[in-house]
């Protein structure tokens, strides 16, 4: 690893560590205002691990359940917007203080620069030399050759003083903070009435997965990243899926909110096949969900269907989520052939005592929380 590299990471490592506190408090805030809302993970974490109820809990007014839950998407993504500008601040001031080491190296240099001038000169003013051509050849030379390096050096610290504000991911906005705000998003998708412009559609939970990914790849990627803070989780992709498949269809007027459901169910399915990270019967589970909902009954949906289960059974990622998911993208029939073969396969099967144990074998092992069926 280069010397560049090293004088990163020693940055990055204490750029999070300055921010560690504030990062502390905003995770604790998120999470609080995310277990307002039920059906969250911090929700059945908080409120229901105490065998208690919220007043959420017992509220029959969904309009009410509704704005509680867009009011704390309003104060998430606040909360996000702040820090992001708490650690674009913190990048400017580093960048503003290494300009202020390298602008006191540079006088540095001139000064020392100016010394041998000096000494130079004395030099020249008591050597006699009679090959004055020659030398007049050569301060040419030289003079050319040192604007070429020192036009070279200006642009070379031009261009690594424009990238210092993205050396690496600035501290701040953590992948924890994304995924509390992405499973809030996912949940109140299954709650609004019709999927909104502002916050609650696929495009925005699609962009927080992409701000997530490019901050994963500010630190290195899968290969090189070692932050905890910036490094992705299943939740990052697979709640971007939920959020995709929860909204509720407008057939009157829905081509765009479906078009960017689809783009983006599929998008963070892509991301997450080539990702470090493996895809699990939840990612199936909403895949299907996402294609029963957006799209008409026909062999095309069929197809897709069957090779989702395919792809699920093959990895040992099928269970009753799968099961029930593929049962409601082929409802009403895609075809009389996919019909048929819903008969013999899955209608009125056992998933635990028909399906062979291969085509479950990795079901917990690669969730995010092995118990826990949501991500």
């Amino acid at each position: 690893m280069s010397k560049q590299n090293n004088n990163d990471d020693n940055d990055r490592t204490q750029a999070w560590k300055s921010a560690d506190g504030t990062v502390q408090m905003v995770e604790y805030l998120l999470r609080g205002h995310a277990a307002r809302v039920p059906g969250t993970l911090w929700h059945g974490w908080t409120v229901g691990s105490r065998g208690g109820s919220s007043s959420d809990d017992n509220n029959n007014n969904n309009n009410k359940a509704v704005l509680d839950a867009l009011e704390s998407l309003d104060t998430m993504h606040r909360l996000l917007n702040r820090m992001w500008d708490e650690g674009q601040f913190y990048m400017t001031v580093r960048k503003g203080h290494y300009s202020q080491l390298a602008y006191e190296e540079e006088l540095k240099e001139q000064e020392q620069e100016k010394e041998m001038d000096w000494k130079r000169f004395a030099r020249e003013d008591t050597v006699l030399d009679d090959d004055d051509d020659n030398n007049d050849d050569d301060d040419k030379y030289a003079s050319w050759q040192s604007n070429a390096t020192e036009k070279g050096a200006d642009e070379e610290d031009d261009t690594k003083e424009s990238s210092m504000l993205e050396d690496f991911a600035m501290p701040g906005p953590s992948t924890a903070m994304y995924d509390i705000y992405l499973d809030t998003l996912a949940t109140t998708a299954a709650l609004v009435g019709a999927p909104q412009d502002d916050v609650v559609n696929a495009k925005n939970a699609l962009n927080i997965l992409e701000i997530i990914l490019y901050r994963h790849e500010l630190d290195g990627g899968d290969e090189y990243n070692d932050n905890l803070h910036t490094m992705p989780t299943q939740i990052s992709y697979n709640a971007v899926l939920r959020t995709a498949a929860n909204l509720p269809v407008q057939h009157d007027n829905n081509e765009g909110h479906r078009d960017w459901a689809l783009m983006a169910a599929f998008s963070a399915h892509d991301a997450l096949t080539h990702s470090a990270l493996e895809r699990n019967s939840s990612t199936f589970c909403y895949l299907l969900q996402v294609v029963a909902k957006y799209m008409p009954a026909s062999p095309a949906r069929g197809n897709i269907s069957r090779g989702l289960w395919k792809m699920a059974k093959k990895h040992g990622w099928y269970n009753e989520q799968v099961q029930d998911a593929l049962l409601l993208a082929n409802t009403p029939p895609n075809s009389d052939e996919h019909e048929a073969w819903m008969n013999e396969m899955i209608r009125d099967k056992d998933w635990v005592k028909d399906a062979p144990q291969r085509w479950r074998r990795r079901v917990q092992k690669d969730r995010d929380v092995p118990k826990q069926t949501t991500y």
